[in-house]
This record gives structure tokens, sequence and C-alpha cells, in this order.
């Protein structure tokens, strides 16, 4: 009678269904759901579960930077529990733990192996947009020069205050390079560079040479100062106002590119 009443409280063993084995596995086990489900033979939950997390985190990839794409993070993080979950019900053992101590433990898991991609999608892709009136916007990468300067062409994340309100900048020559203007085209150290805007202000000197103090870069604005107003075509900055590298654009969605 007590093995009857076993029986009906805690589902029999079966030899086909079992935790794999080895640590590797067990890393499996946590980091892919639906690899459980899938050795113990039931393919069509494993492919479900597995294939649900997959899609909703590479879809918040991809959109990385619009809001929506913290909800696909969620829905990621909620099927890895999810299979968490389906697989310690099923275990013989996990009569023992109630649902609600299982569904923490799997959450809390998830939250865990998931916090290092936060931490790096914070640290080297975080979401920035000009404070001007564009929908336009960039993935910025604050850890780019915690060792290093930038170099002439990166494209760079300043202060607000840096430009007046610029936030984003092309770098053209950095300290210690020689930049020269023709009267028709910029230079520097003697070779020619692309600069977006070729405005003059009144007076400008057809011709111009100066060397760009040490700790300093040359940028060329993205964007005009203020619309409609002359401006010089290139600024002069402290390094200390940069703040990252940007190296995408990912708004508008249909102009996603690499910088």
């Amino acid at each position: 009678m007590t093995s009857a009443i076993a029986s009906q409280t805690f589902p029999l063993y079966s030899p086909g269904r079992h935790w794999p084995a080895g640590a590797f596995a067990v890393w499996l086990r946590l980091l892919v759901p639906g690899y459980t489900q899938w050795s113990w033979g039931q393919r069509h939950r494993g492919l479900v579960m597995g294939g649900t997390y997959v899609s909703a985190l590479a879809t918040s990839l991809l959109i990385w930077g619009h809001p929506s794409s913290w909800f696909f993070l969620v829905v990621a993080i909620a099927g890895q529990t999810t299979a968490w979950l389906d697989a310690y019900r099923q275990d013989p053992f996990s009569g023992f733990t109630p649902t609600s101590v299982l569904a923490a433990t799997g959450g809390g898991v998830s939250l865990a192996l998931h916090a290092p991609l936060f931490i790096m999608l914070t640290l080297t892709a975080w979401p920035g947009q000009p404070d001007d009136a564009s929908r336009d916007g960039y993935l910025v990468n604050w850890l780019a020069y915690q060792n290093n300067i930038p170099a002439p062409g990166h494209w760079i994340w300043l202060r607000g205050s840096a430009s007046r309100n610029h936030h984003l900048a092309r770098v053209v020559a950095v300290g210690g390079q020689e930049v020269e203007w023709t009267g028709k085209r910029w230079m520097v150290d003697g070779a020619n560079v692309e600069v977006e805007s070729l405005r003059k202000l009144s007076g400008y000197p057809e011709g111009w040479k100066f060397r760009v103090p040490g700790n300093h870069i040359a940028i060329d604005p993205d964007i005009d100062i203020q619309p409609g107003k002359p401006s010089a075509s290139l600024f002069l900055l402290e390094n200390g106002q940069i703040l990252g590298r940007v190296w995408a654009r990912y708004a508008p969605f249909w102009e996603r590119r690499l910088l």
C-alpha cells in the first residue's frame, strides 16, 4: 500500500528520463532552454522552448536601441525560466519543491546568466540620441577610450556642453597633427580629408595652417551648431570632452549601419 501511495504522489522515474551527466552537460542544461527536454526524447517540447528563447534573444539584439528590445530580452529570460521549471517539474524529486521556489530559482539563475549580456550592452552599445529634433540614434561604446585616444576618422560621442549641445562628431585630427585650410579643402599632415561642411565665415583666410595642441582633437560636427547661421567647419576640443566611440547607427531602422 505504501508503494501504491508513493506511486500516486510522485511520478515514477523513467530510465529514459535522466539529467545529462557531466559538467558540460550541466552547463548546457542551464544555458540552453529545451536541451534537457530534448535529451529526454521530448523533441517537440524542446524545439518550442529552445526556439522561443533563441528567436526572442535574436530579435532583441537585432533591434537593440529601440525600447522594445528590452521586452524581447524579458521574453527570452521568461522562456529560459519556463524551460527550467518544466524540466524540474518532470524530475521525480521535484515534488518536494514548491513550484514558486522552482520558478524563483529558475528566474534568478536566468537573470544571473544574462547579467553579463546586460552589462556588456550597456557599456559597449548604449543607445544615444542627439539633442536636436532628429530621430537618429547611435550606439556608443563608453569603454573605447579608457586607455587610448581616438584616431582620425572615428565617430565620437561628446558631452552635451562640449560643442553647444553637440553629441556626435567625427575626428579629423588629433594632438600634434598639422591641419591646413587651402581655401578649397582641408588637409591633415599634407593629405586631403573629407569634411562634411565647408562653411566659411566672413573674413575666413584663404590659406590657414595650424597644429592641433596636445590633449586636443579637431572635430567635424555632424549637424549645424545653429541651423541657418554660419559657423566654422572644424572645432578644437579637449580629449576630456569625449565620452565614447560611436560605432553604429541604429535609428531609423532602415538606415542602420556600422560607422
